[in-house]
């Protein structure tokens, strides 16, 4: 969640007027924790200082990793495996109002801040190459993108596409499975959430389940679905009630296209147990309040 949140504050930045503009590459890594090299891998965990009954630990359980392959359905023995699972300059940086970011990194997702200047994306475009050269690792220049100002030129936007090799990706970009807008937060972000609970309510054939199983889906199927997104940005108060419009009419109608009576509106229903509801509200106001706080 510090990622996705910082990431965000990063991209709000993304628009300042510099002789040379921000720019944020999304790098994707072809088939990551398969090409690592472990003699890399093991100089780089000494070169961040880690003490050598750590860096051996985690060598003896990389190391003994054993595969078999299955052709046509027979084994064909065991094999082992024998690879798998700093851009500090400030000139070149990105720029921004608080501390200086040069890149987020978790997982294979990678993203770097940088400026757009020729001697800035060549030394980029080398880096990269030498990484690649000594950890085995290969970025995948047909997938990864870049993220320009609005009014970025497009003698810029070539120059970058022509050192590095990626392509322009609009906004919103998705950033370890949460969009990344620049300006504010629109309904239209929230769209493949509710494509992808009404989605899951149509496979599920509600004539054959009782009052009692339907809340148990809301409360543990519909309820989690939502909170990852939720606890990261802060939803429209249309999209909260269009996740409750979609719980309710679950909960009461026969069938995706019949409409029965509501015998109690969502606001009572996600009043707590104890208060005569059935506790609805938790799953949704629990993590809204935790995405506006951390906003």
């Amino acid at each position: 969640m510090d990622n996705i949140l910082l990431a965000q504050e990063l991209v709000m930045e993304l628009d300042r007027k510099l002789a040379h503009p921000n720019l944020v590459l999304k790098l994707d890594m072809e088939k990551v924790y398969d090409r690592v090299e472990w003699p890399f891998l093991l100089f780089m965990l000494r070169s961040f200082g880690f003490s050598e009954v750590t860096v051996d630990l985690l060598f003896r359980t990389l190391s003994n990793s054993w595969f078999l392959i299955l052709v046509n359905g027979q084994p064909t023995g065991f094999f082992k495996s024998s690879r798998g699972l700093g851009l500090n300059h400030k000139d070149r940086c990105f720029v921004s109002a608080g501390t200086t970011v040069l890149y987020l990194a978790f997982a294979d997702d990678t993203i770097i801040f940088t400026r757009c200047s020729e001697p800035s994306l060549i030394a980029l475009h080398e880096f990269l190459l030498q990484y690649q050269k000594h950890s085995g690792q290969k970025v995948n220049a047909g997938k990864s993108t870049l993220l320009t100002p609005a009014r970025m030129s497009e003698d810029r936007i070539r120059l970058v596409e022509t050192t590095l090799g990626f392509h322009r990706q609009s906004f919103p970009v998705k950033y370890l499975g949460v969009p990344l807008v620049r300006g504010r937060m629109g309904t239209i972000v929230f769209d493949p959430l509710l494509d992808k609970l009404r989605a899951r309510l149509f496979h599920w054939s509600s004539k054959l389940l009782s009052t009692g199983g339907k809340i148990v889906l809301i409360r543990h199927v519909l309820g989690s679905i939502p909170l990852y997104l939720l606890q990261a940005i802060c939803p429209p108060k249309t999209v909260v009630a269009a996740l409750g419009r979609i719980c309710n009419s679950f909960l009461w109608d026969s069938s995706v296209d019949s409409k029965r009576m509501h015998w109690a509106t969502w606001k009572k229903l996600c009043f707590p147990v104890q208060e005569g509801g059935l506790g609805f509200c938790s799953f949704f106001d629990s993590a809204k309040a935790f995405a506006c706080k951390s906003w």
